[in-house]
């Protein structure tokens, strides 16, 4: 597993405008626990998102979630535009109020916007 191998790739292709290969080189990426980096993540769901997969889109995100703090709200912001998109909102309320649980059970603390957000 070279990493610098498919980080280069990731961002060559992103560079070249060719999304498809770019989700799966950062999804290669994400796979490689000591090379995912929360960015991976985002990149790999908006570019989900531009192909108007949503239901990805929105799995990326909630991914995302669990592991964010810094920029929750702007992570669960566009988990909850992607989900109304699908008639869907009651999927971002669950993870929402999953990410309280996890808070309140000390597991990670979400940020104080996302408490504002909602």
């Amino acid at each position: 597993h070279d990493v610098d191998l498919w980080r280069k790739l990731a961002d060559l292709t992103l560079r070249l405008g060719r999304y498809q290969e770019a989700i799966y080189y950062l999804g290669r990426l994400i796979r490689m626990r000591d090379a995912a980096l929360p960015e991976y993540f985002w990149t790999r769901s908006r570019l989900w998102a531009m192909r108007e997969d949503y239901k990805k889109a929105i799995l990326g995100f909630h991914r995302l979630l669990l592991t964010e703090v810094e920029g929750d709200a702007i992570i669960f912001s566009q988990v909850y535009c992607l989900a109304e998109r699908m008639d869907m909102a009651d999927v971002a309320i669950d993870m929402f109020v999953q990410i309280l649980k996890e808070a309140v059970t000390g597991q990670r603390i979400p940020s104080i916007a996302v408490a504002n957000f909602v």
